[in-house]
């Protein structure tokens, strides 16, 4: 009769009522059979827990349909705590990627099966939301390692995709890295095709983007400043080249004896310096460094350093416009009162295959100055030559006895002479003397960091390093 009861009850949808007879009756398995028939998924949940009964695929069920109300009601974090429950993972894939989630998304990837497909739809989703790597590691697990480098390529994430690529020894990945760059190219986007040449691993294109850009920029009149930059981005990325050749032959040398590797390192060298553009960046970026260096100098009022430094630039013909390197020695040579200089430069403009009426300009001007001024330069303290002891200025670019060849001070544009007391940049291998470095972080040509064991002034300025910021990242100029 109690049964009856309760059955009547159930009838008349006095559910409550029908579940306390099933109860009293030890019927628990009726009362979850009535829950469930009625889809009050809390209420099975909540009868199992009080009293077990039930069985796991009773309660994973309803686990999952209680994930579903949360999730239909775009309430997805009690959605996931219920499919975890249910050990739902499609379930708990469309939960994390609603929450964003990804390192529990990325996380459930790694426990899923290699042969799950659960594992494409996660790499699907990461890529939707840039994940690259995470997408990448998605696919390769689930064997599908084209969809891996497609989603590489796809989020420009190109050395990834290289590195799939030569793992799985994909044969198409330099062509369609080839094809996007001409693509980019075409669209007149070459600083895009740069980063795709670096991220892609190919240094060796991207100098040469950079340097075709450095010298259309230089042609164009732009700011040198920025040419410098361009100059300095494709020597960076020669000397990149060059260290990833050198760790590949040293890693390979482990097979191979000494002389293997050397050989080796010499092709790799010689390879790169065969291409004009390859050797040149670092004496582009010396020029518009140089220059910039003069130029600043001369406003500053260091019109002796200015004299010296724009010296250096007679270096740079074949790189610079040969009108404005004698022009500016010209200038602060006339500043610094060393008028034999400024003679030289002069007469130097004059046998230019220059316009007539700039011809008459520059003799006029000529004409101006020497009828004050002899043509002589005051006395000036110099040096011996370290090979050859002959006397040489702290400007000269070479000694005229021996032909030694002295580097500029990248700081205040002076001749190297001696190498004591002089520092030397660990990334661009360019020297300064230590006393130009004080209080400074960064070299001035390239921008590398200042490390504290090249000398007092590097041990200095890293005492300093708050005085002064740098870019880190010249792309950000652009």
């Amino acid at each position: 009769e109690r049964l009856v009861g309760a059955e009547v009850h159930a009838y008349f949808g006095r559910f409550d009522e029908a579940e306390k007879i099933y109860l009293a009756m030890d019927r628990r398995d009726l009362a979850l059979d009535l829950r469930a028939k009625l889809g009050d998924w809390f209420k099975v949940v909540q009868l199992v827990q009080q009293g077990g009964g039930g069985d796991d695929t009773l309660l994973s069920k309803a686990w999952d349909s209680i994930g579903d109300f949360y999730f239909e009601r775009q309430r997805p974090a009690k959605a996931a705590q219920s499919y975890l429950q249910a050990k739902n993972s499609q379930g708990l894939v469309n939960s994390y990627y609603a929450l964003g989630d990804y390192q529990g998304l990325e996380k459930l990837a790694a426990s899923l099966p290699d042969s799950s497909p659960l594992l494409r739809d996660i790499g699907d989703k990461f890529v939707t939301v840039g994940l690259a790597e995470q997408a990448a590691a998605s696919f390769a697990k689930a064997g599908d390692v084209q969809a891996a480098v497609k989603a590489c390529t796809d989020l420009n994430q190109w050395a990834a995709a290289v590195t799939l690529a030569e793992a799985h020894r994909l044969p198409d990945i330099e062509r369609v890295l080839s094809h996007s760059a001409k693509l980019l190219l075409d669209g007149k986007k070459t600083m895009m095709a740069v980063e795709l040449y670096r991220k892609g691993g190919r240094a060796t294109d991207a100098a040469k983007l950079l340097s075709q850009l450095a010298r259309a920029d230089a042609l164009a009149h732009a700011p040198p400043l920025r040419v410098k930059k361009l100059f300095l981005l494709a020597a960076l990325q020669v000397e990149s080249f060059r260290v990833k050749a050198l760790d590949t032959r040293l890693t390979a040398g482990t097979k191979h004896t000494t002389a293997q590797t050397l050989s080796g390192l010499m092709k790799d060298d010689a390879s790169a310096g065969a291409d004009k553009m390859l050797d040149s960046p670092w004496r582009g970026a010396e020029a518009y460094h140089f220059l910039c260096l003069a130029q600043r100098q001369l406003y500053g009022g260091q019109v002796d350093a200015a004299m010296r430094t724009a010296q250096r630039l007679r270096e740079y013909e074949s790189i610079l416009d040969v009108v404005e390197i004698y022009s500016l020695v010209a200038l602060t040579a006339f500043y610094a009162k060393f008028y034999g200089q400024c003679s030289r430069a002069l007469i130097k403009l004059e046998t230019l295959a220059l316009p007539a009426e700039q011809h008459a300009a520059f003799e006029q001007l000529a004409l101006s100055i020497f009828t004050r001024h002899p043509p002589q330069d005051p006395s000036v303290r110099r040096f011996p030559c370290p090979k050859c002891d002959a006397m040489i200025n702290d400007w000269s670019v070479s000694c005229g006895e021996c032909g030694s060849h002295f580097p500029a001070c990248v700081v205040t544009g002076r001749a190297v002479i001696e190498s004591k007391n002089v520092w030397i940049c660990k990334t661009c291998k360019h020297r300064a003397y230590e006393d130009g470095m004080r209080g400074r972080v960064s070299c001035p040509l390239c921008h590398g960091a200042v490390d504290g064991g090249a000398g007092g002034g590097s041990r200095q300025a890293a005492s300093n390093v708050s005085r002064r910021r740098i870019d880190e990242d010249p792309l950000d100029q652009f």
